[in-house]
């Protein structure tokens, strides 16, 4: 069994070699890239990395919208021993100068322009920050000392590649499960960003769990559509690298004006998803309907009523009754089938985390044939925590907790966890660590929940 996430990319890589592994699209058109292309392009970027001097774990820090150089840059960094983090392309050149000087990276990987001049800005109170690589170099004064280009980074790695070709394997190999792989920067409570420490076997604890919930969860003829920033736990984790694990194919959202068009262009069969995003199609549906004639209306309204009624029925365990599955056929004929063309024709399951969604919402997505599993988690728990299961859930519950991760309530209703998928603590904050931890070793989480008599989570 792989201990780290450089294993399972090298596996993946051996086992798929020239099948489709990710792609983005820019503009009218999609970047692609095989599991060859990928690690290809990721040994190269690692390797520019420890061309710059980067070594087992330094910091590496991405300032980038989800892009492919995101992806090498992670996968590279991760392979040479790098601890990689992301910072939201959105945040200003103040808070990436608290997280560059807390968490001392000697390099950053930026998108363009305006990102560079918030790493240039924190350059002179971040002194461990030697090197800043610029994707796009429009607009940008590249000396290729301070400020390098990336395609001058790969062309770097490249040339070690040639000069010492196992150098990169060898150095991946060189990681173990204690060592950590990335900082995940929270702002929690106190607005002051804070570094969660997740180490590779954290990370691995956490994709295992996922998969040992229902390993057919995701099959390696799946694909998944991709819109949340990788700067995101949730994101990165529960979604790209467990996609990585399962051999599921990757597909980047152009951003979220081209999000309904690329998911009915790639017809994916899982999506993740804030809850917001299920809102958001629920009511344009409940808006096109309230315009249509009173006889459409109705009907809208009737076929809500049975997937309500079907629901229900396989949320207590009970058989779906003759009479209730033919008028479900029809409904899934009349309107449930419009929801699933409108989302590609073959999402399985959508999962939603984050916040609370509406039980009326879960059925309706449920009654399309489209499973809504509701889950739970945090930064400080590897973006995993709970999740409800295609056999056994609640509308309005987060499910079980996940395998290895003990979840207790304390008496004023705070969530306390603990297990092997817990973060080590806030990075170069051991006040704030200490703080975050009761004297028995359980996260306090600040989260208020309870579980029902069946031990879901609510």
């Amino acid at each position: 069994m792989e201990k780290t996430i450089n294993q399972v990319f090298r596996g993946q890589v051996k086992k798929y070699g020239d099948r489709l592994a990710v792609e983005k699209r820019i503009g009218n058109s999609w970047e692609t890239a095989t599991w060859n292309q990928y690690y290809e392009r990721s040994v190269f970027a690692g390797l520019g990395f420890y061309e710059l001097g980067l070594r087992k774990g330094d910091r590496l820090g991405i300032l980038s919208e989800n892009r492919m150089e995101w992806v090498y840059s992670d996968m590279g960094g991760l392979g040479i021993g790098a601890c990689v983090f992301g910072i939201y392309a959105t945040v200003n050149k103040d808070e990436v100068e608290v997280i560059l000087k807390n968490s001392g990276a000697k390099a950053i990987v930026v998108e363009n322009a305006v990102q560079l001049e918030k790493a240039r800005a924190a350059m002179a109170n971040s002194p461990e920050l030697k090197a800043i690589v610029v994707v796009e170099e429009k607009g940008c004064q590249v000396d290729n000392k301070t400020v390098i280009s990336f395609s001058s980074l790969m062309e770097r790695g490249r040339a070690r590649h040639g000069a010492e070709s196992g150098l990169f394997e060898k150095l991946a190999d060189d990681v173990g499960p204690d060592d950590l792989a990335l900082l995940q920067y929270t702002s929690g409570t106190t607005g002051v960003p804070k570094g969660a420490m997740i180490a590779h076997g954290t990370l691995m604890a956490n994709i295992l769990a996922l998969d040992a919930v229902k390993p057919q969860y995701g099959y390696d003829t799946d694909n998944v559509v991709g819109f949340l920033p990788l700067s995101h736990i949730f994101e990165r984790v529960p979604v790209h690298l467990y996609a990585m694990f399962k051999g599921i194919t990757k597909h980047m959202a152009g951003n979220m004006d081209t999000l309904v068009e690329d998911i009915q262009n790639k017809k994916p069969t899982i999506l993740f998803a804030v809850p917001r995003v299920l809102e958001k199609i629920y009511q344009k549906m409940q808006l096109q309907v309230s315009q249509k004639p009173p006889v459409v209306q109705k009907l809208f309204k009737w076929a809500q009523g049975v997937g309500d009624r079907v629901s229900l029925c396989k949320e207590r365990k009970e058989p779906v009754p003759l009479g209730l599955r033919l008028k479900h056929r029809i409904a899934y004929a009349l309107v449930f089938k419009k929801l699933q063309h409108a989302l590609g024709g073959r999402i399985r399951w959508m999962c939603a985390a984050g916040a609370p969604i509406a039980r009326e919402i879960v059925n309706f997505f449920n009654a399309a044939g489209i499973f809504v599993l509701e889950g739970w988690g945090m930064s400080e728990t590897t973006g995993g925590g709970t999740l409800s299961n295609l056999d056994d859930f609640s509308p309005g519950s987060v499910g079980r907790p996940l395998p290895g991760l003990d979840i207790k309530i304390a008496e004023d209703g705070e969530i306390l966890v603990k297990g092997d998928m817990v973060f080590r603590g806030y990075y170069g904050m051991p006040e704030e660590t200490k703080n975050a931890f009761t004297d028995d070793g359980y996260f306090m989480t600040g989260d208020i929940g309870m579980f029902d008599e069946r031990g879901l989570l609510y």
